[in-house]
């Protein structure tokens, strides 16, 4: 097996195991739990150890990398670290800092239309305590509800950004490992600052590896990516594996893995610029996520988006680019330096954003 394979075939019994041990056992549990509940974690996951300590000793027996062996062994491991977590919970990666700092510079910005400020505070920090019902029911019914919750769009959008920044520092070994060092720790202060939701998690464990990658002059395979980052992150928090907003981040992103780089190929390229290659390429983007997430969508709310390439193919882009612009604009207001037209122009991206979403949301 290659290495794509290698990280793929453990990572795939892993996570299975990690979602049947947390299926075993209750959503929470308190101090004063049954004894008979304590007694079946502490059954599940004796069994459990047993199953790995088997398969540890088939392993070393064998001195041979059994797919079989080692599929075993890792299925065990996840389903004693899903049951073992359920003792004493980790918590989640990071806790949720202030940031009434950066809450309080937005609203000192002065923006023309009043639901721009309330509408950056919460594509940037995830405070949507000042958005208008009435907004956040257009978002909902026109099925954007993604962007204003705060994920792994909103921290891609910024990597963007600091990709263009330090791309000014070359691409000598040198430049390369201070553009590793600044990515990496302003990703991370992010994450930290905006509390770590599992999603944003993921999104830097991504960053990470990809970086990584780049840096020691690996191949950047997405599958092994996205294997990399789930095992990753399930070791350090095996019970995330029941939130809703991990399982919709996997599931959108194994989309964009798998199905994604098929449909997008299907447009024949062709060189220089095409509009409709571009529609082409966002739509399959769009449609790849939903092959993925729509069904859990369904099972959890009994609904569906009807309007979801419509929204896509609008909101992405207007949202990242009202992503950017509302960076710099904040950014160039900190330092005092910011210009008129570029806070009326945050304000005519937000108005653009808003207004194409209550027409769908009344469509």
């Amino acid at each position: 097996m290659d290495v794509e394979e290698d990280i793929v075939g453990l990572s795939v019994p892993f996570v299975a195991g990690i979602a049947a041990g947390a299926s075993l056992l209750p959503a929470t549990l308190t101090p004063g739990a049954p004894r008979m509940t304590l007694i079946l974690i502490y059954l599940y996951a004796g069994i459990a150890g047993l199953g790995l300590t088997v398969s540890t000793a088939a392993a070393c027996y064998f001195r041979v990398r059994k797919p079989i062996i080692l599929a075993s062994l890792f299925l065990a491991l996840g389903i004693f670290c899903g049951l073992t977590d359920s003792i004493g919970d980790l918590g989640t990666m990071g806790t949720r800092s202030h940031v009434a700092g950066a809450c309080s510079l937005i609203d000192g910005i002065d923006f023309p239309t009043g639901t721009t400020a309330p509408l950056v505070k919460a594509l940037l920090t995830g405070d949507r305590s000042g958005l208008p019902r009435a907004l956040a029911t257009s978002f909902r019914t026109a099925g954007a509800s993604h962007i204003l919750a705060l994920s792994g769009l909103h921290l891609g959008v910024i990597y963007m950004l600091m990709l263009w920044a330090t791309a000014v520092f070359g691409h000598s070994p040198a430049a390369r490992r201070l553009r590793w060092i600044m990515i990496i720790t302003l990703s991370g202060l992010y994450v930290h600052a905006t509390g770590a939701s599992p999603s944003i998690v993921r999104a830097f464990l991504f960053i990470l590896l990809r970086e990584t990658a780049i840096l020691t002059n690996r191949p950047q395979r997405p599958l092994v990516i996205f294997c990399s980052a789930l095992t990753i992150q399930l070791l350090a928090n095996p019970s995330v594996v029941r939130s809703l907003g991990f399982q919709l981040s996997y599931l959108a992103m194994a989309g964009i893995t798998i199905v994604y780089p098929r449909m997008k190929a299907w447009y024949p390229r062709e060189g220089g610029f095409s509009l409709p290659r571009k529609v082409w390429d966002a739509a399959s983007l769009s449609v790849s996520c939903q092959l993925f997430t729509g069904p859990l969508v369904w099972l959890r709310f009994g609904s569906f988006p009807q309007y979801f390439l419509l929204t896509n193919l609008i909101s992405m882009p207007l949202a990242s680019i009202l992503i950017m612009a509302s960076v710099a604009t904040v950014l160039l207001s900190a330092a005092g330096i910011c210009p008129e037209i570029m806070i009326k122009g945050t304000d005519c991206i937000a108005n653009a954003l808003i207004y194409s979403l209550e027409i769908i949301s009344t469509m």
